[in-house]
């Protein structure tokens, strides 16, 4: 294996051999991550997961709104769900789906909707050569083939392909919002056209329905250009963590179905209070609810905020006016029927979360390690607008497992590469602003479930990762009440060091112990209601902010 190739390169063919066909002009690439080794047909790109990635530029060629084929030959090393193999954007792609071992085919509507959502489960053998292609007649039939054996078919109805401003990537979704794919890809083709049969023994040939064909059999040594020079954190340094704090590039919205066997996450587009802009940072997340937002038109309120809301929940975005920055509420009475859940079964989450230091995150390349800052510094006012919570005892309710809770996590990361716990292993690091079981919350040291949790029978399935959550008396002297601003600035670095050592006297995140290893993964800021309640919330002027460097001792 040649060694790391992390490469910014703008060549033509005569520079690239043989690594591209397409319509006799080859695509630009940039590589980054890559090292190459033995492929099914000479040699292949290694992805090595976290950022790693091919990008084959953003051409109009890539525009396929009606038939497609999606092919390529794939070398499975790692597990992790959701990676992405090829595809454009949230247009049209292929992933390793929600077991991590399996292929998943999806296409977006105009809407930004997946009219196709096709998984087929255990394709995809661990240090195999495996060909798998994905097919969709622009009718009624979409189908997943793999070594040639049709496996899964759906009859979506007919819709016109999404059209973004993205390029294709290989091995990432090229915004790198989840990890990488790790393994070997070869021999990637996309074509305007349905096709039905597929040549295992040799390599592809272009034709006129080829809108991109990639051999991959060489790529020359080149410098890496892309990626932004990490700062030099001996040097005195301020960062602040959280993108985009006022929300002012709008979320992704992300649904998940509360069904038993339900199709789990499913991207539902984009809110914004204004038309335009960047990528959102945030997202979303509707989490075991019986109903999205994303149909619902939205409310624009005479101060200037944008209100989506159904019976289930309510989310406003609020930057640039009096009333900023969120407002996120949820009515479990309503979700519920107004009957108490049951001990296993999932609640309401909605949540705003984003990725800072993980792959994907708006700083896995500059984010300092924890061992790096001095102090980090946590900035935020939060509200209480209302709350009516029922604790009947005569229906059933149990304080033990009925509560409604607005939290602030952060994930406390392991991102050394060369750990056998990169990017797996985190401490969940919990700010705690109301319970409506107690004024002031006690410290909470927890495992969040096994992570082997049955979602098939309607159970929640837990990250099994270790909960450290300090305490109101950490930042406040006590939590939220209704009408009142709860304004917190604390440096909680000595509490996330904290944390992490009390994992590892437990025995968790043990591939590490040392705190250069570990970041600010991402974070998530919302409300859990597992019991019957009508609440609301307010955020505005979130900050997290590291300095350095940390004191010599």
């Amino acid at each position: 294996m040649n060694k790391t190739c992390r490469l910014l390169a703008t060549c033509l063919a005569s520079a690239f051999g043989s690594v591209a066909v397409m319509a006799n002009d080859p695509p630009r690439l940039t590589a980054e991550g890559v090292t190459w080794a033995q492929g099914r047909f000479a040699a292949a790109p290694h992805f090595t997961g976290g950022d790693a990635c091919l990008d084959c530029g953003n051409d109009k060629r890539y525009d396929v709104a009606g038939p497609i084929t999606i092919e390529a030959w794939v070398n499975r090393l790692g597990g992790d769900p959701w990676c992405r193999l090829v595809g454009r954007g949230r247009s049209y792609f292929l992933d390793t789906g929600s077991t991590g071992d399996s292929v998943r085919f999806v296409l977006m509507d105009r809407d930004g909707v997946a009219f196709v959502n096709l998984q087929a489960d255990q394709v995809l053998p661990h240090n195999t050569w495996t060909h798998v292609a994905a097919t969709w007649d622009g009718q009624g039939l979409a189908r997943i083939v793999v070594n040639g054996k049709e496996i899964r078919t759906a009859e979506p109805a007919a819709r016109a392909i999404r059209v973004v401003d993205a390029p294709v990537c290989i091995g990432n979704d090229g915004e790198k919002m989840a990890s990488g794919f790790e393994g070997l890809i070869d021999e990637v083709r996309i074509s305007a056209s349905c096709r039905r049969a597929f040549e295992l023994s040799k390599e592809n040939v272009g034709d006129s329905d080829t809108v991109l064909l990639l051999h991959l059999n060489e790529v020359p040594e080149a410098v890496d250009a892309r990626g932004a020079e990490k700062p030099n954190f001996q040097a005195p340094f301020s960062v602040e963590l959280i993108g985009d704090p006022h929300g002012e590039r709008g979320v992704e919205l992300k649904w998940i179905n509360p069904k038993p066997g339900g199709n789990g996450a499913r991207g539902e587009g984009i809110l914004r209070r204004q038309g335009g802009g960047a990528n959102p940072i945030w997202t979303l997340v509707e989490a075991y609810s019986k109903a999205s937002i994303a149909p619902v038109e939205p409310l624009t309120l005479p101060d200037g905020r944008k209100k989506w809301a159904n019976a289930y929940k309510e989310f406003t975005l609020g930057h640039g006016t009096p009333d900023a920055d969120f407002v996120l509420a949820v009515n479990s009475i309503e979700e519920y029927g107004n009957h108490y859940r049951s001990p296993t079964a999932p609640w309401p989450h909605l949540l705003l979360e984003q990725v800072i230091s993980a792959p994907g995150g708006h700083l896995s390349k500059t984010g300092p390690s924890l061992a790096d800052c001095q102090a980090m510094t946590l900035r935020i006012s939060v509200q209480l607008r209302h709350a009516n919570n029922l604790h009947d005892r005569g229906r059933g309710y149990s304080e033990g497992i009925h509560a409604a809770q607005f939290l602030l996590y952060f994930t406390l990361l392991n991102l050394n590469r060369q750990s056998p716990g990169y990017n797996k292993e985190y401490v969940w690091f919990g700010v705690p602003f109301y319970d409506d079981r107690q004024p002031v919350i006690g410290p909470c040291l927890m495992l969040d479930g096994t992570g082997k949790e049955d979602e098939s029978r309607g159970e929640k399935r837990g990250t099994g990762r270790f909960i450290n959550n300090v305490g109101t008396k950490a930042f406040a002297e006590r939590g939220l009440v209704p009408g009142e601003w709860l304004h917190v600035h604390v440096d909680v670095l000595p509490l996330m060091v904290q944390a992490l050592e009390r994992a590892w006297s437990r025995g968790v995140c043990n591939a590490s112990t040392n705190l250069a290893d570990y970041r600010i993964g991402g974070m998530n800021i919302g409300w859990e209601v597992n019991g019957l309640s009508s609440v609301s919330a307010q955020i505005k002027d979130l900050s997290l902010l590291a300095t350095g460097p940390k004191a010599e001792k």
